[in-house]
C-alpha cells in the first residue's frame, strides 16, 4: 500500500473506554501514528484508514506472499490448485495446537471455530485430530481456497457470523486476528454468542509490552502495517473480563521482537547469547534459569516475549 491520503483516514476514540486522551505516541515505519490511551492503556492506530479502505489490505497479494515481500505484512499460504488438504507428514504442529493438547486434552469430537482461518491449514490439522471444524475468513479469495479443500468456511466477520449462528463452540481460535479488527469491543462481545459455557478462547497477537522496551524500533512497528490495535496481556484480560471470559493461561514466544538495530547477520551462537542476555535483563538470572526448559520448546511462560498466546474460559470466575 502507498502512503495514505488525509481524506482516506479517520480519527477515532479509544475503543475500550471512549477516551481521546493519549499518554504516548509512536510513529511506525510507514509514517502512521500509534497512540496509547491515557485512561485504559489500549494502543491503537489513530488516525487510521476508513473501513472501505481497510479491506484493501486483504486482497490476493496478502495471502500469496506478495505483500510480505514488499514489507507490508501478510501471509505466505500454500495455494495449490486442486489441493486435497493433505499436509506433509513431519510438518511441525503449531504452538496453538500444542497448548490445546497439553492444557486442554486435545480437540477430539469437539466443535472448533477458527476466526481468520485464511486458506485452512490449521483447520485441516484440527479436523485430522478429530475436531468438528468451521472457519471464518474475511477474504473471499482465501475462503474460496479453504472451501475448495473441503472445509466449511464462512466469508465475513465475527459480528455477522455471530448474529446468524445457531451453533456454539467448545474452542474458538483467533490467531493473529484481534490486532486487525476495527473494534475489539464488538469482537469480544460477539465471541460471547458463539462460545459454549465453559468453552475456551485462544488468542495470539503481537505483544505491545515490547514497544515499551524498543520504542519505534520494535518489530511490531516495522512490519504488518495492516495492524490497527496493539495489546498487552493486561489489556486483553480486561476485554475478556468485560465479556465473561476469564484468563486461564498465557505464554509468549522466546523471540523478544528485537529492534532493527540488533545484528541479524551474525552467527547462531551470537544470536542465542543476545537472547539470553535480554532475558536476564527482563527476568533476572534465576527467572531465566527457570525458563531454560521452555526456551528449548520455543516459548516463555511469562508474558514478555514478542508474540502472546492467551487462553480464556467462558463463564468461570478468575482464580
Amino acid at each position: 500500500m502507498g502512503k495514505w491520503r488525509p481524506e482516506e483516514l479517520v480519527d477515532i476514540p479509544c475503543d475500550f473506554c471512549g477516551s481521546r486522551e493519549v499518554k504516548q505516541v509512536f510513529i511506525r515505519a510507514d509514517a502512521m501514528q500509534v497512540v496509547e490511551c491515557a485512561v485504559c492503556g489500549l494502543a491503537y492506530l489513530n488516525p487510521r484508514p476508513k473501513p472501505e479502505f481497510i479491506v484493501k489490505f486483504y486482497e490476493k497479494g496478502y495471502f500469496t506472499g506478495e505483500s510480505l515481500k514488499r514489507g507490508e505484512g501478510g501471509l505466505r499460504c500454500d495455494i495449490i490448485p486442486g489441493d486435497t488438504g493433505v499436509l506433509e507428514t513431519g510438518t511441525p504442529s503449531p504452538r496453538s495446537m500444542t497448548v490445546i493438547n497439553e492444557k486442554y486434552g486435545g480437540v477430539d469430537y469437539l466443535d472448533v471455530l477458527e476466526i481468520g482461518c485464511a486458506t485452512g491449514d490449521l483447520l485441516i490439522r484440527l479436523k485430522d485430530a478429530g475436531a468438528h471444524v468451521k472457519g471464518l475468513e474475511i477474504s473471499d479469495f482465501a475462503a474460496g481456497i479453504a472451501r475448495g479443500r473441503g472445509l466449511d468456511v464462512f466469508t465475513g466477520e465475527i459480528e455477522g457470523f455471530a448474529e446468524g449462528a445457531d451453533q456454539k463452540f467448545d474452542i474458538v481460535l483467533a490467531l493473529e486476528v484481534i490486532e486487525h479488527v476495527t473494534s475489539p469491543t464488538r469482537f469480544f462481545a460477539s465471541l460471547d454468542k458463539v462460545i459454549k459455557p465453559g468453552g475456551v478462547l485462544l488468542i495470539s497477537t503481537p505483544n505491545y509490552l515490547r514497544a515499551k522496551r524498543y520504542g519505534q524500533e520494535w518489530l511490531g512497528f516495522n512490519t504488518s502495517f495492516e495492524h490497527l490495535y496493539f495489546f498487552t496481556i493486561d489489556v486483553l484480560t480486561r476485554f475478556g473480563q468485560r465479556n465473561g471470559l476469564s484468563l486461564r493461561y498465557s505464554e509468549s514466544s522466546r523471540s523478544l521482537g528485537h529492534s532493527s538495530s540488533v545484528p541479524v547477520a551474525c552467527g547462531r551462537h551470537y544470536r542465542k547469547a543476545q537472547m539470553i542476555r535480554a532475558l536476564v535483563r527482563e527476568l533476572g538470572f534465576f527467572g531465566t534459569l527457570r525458563e531454560l526448559g521452555n526456551l528449548r520448546k520455543g516459548f516463555i511462560s511469562s508474558a514478555i516475549g514478542h508474540q502472546l498466546i492467551a487462553v480464556f474460559q467462558k463463564g468461570l470466575r478468575s482464580e
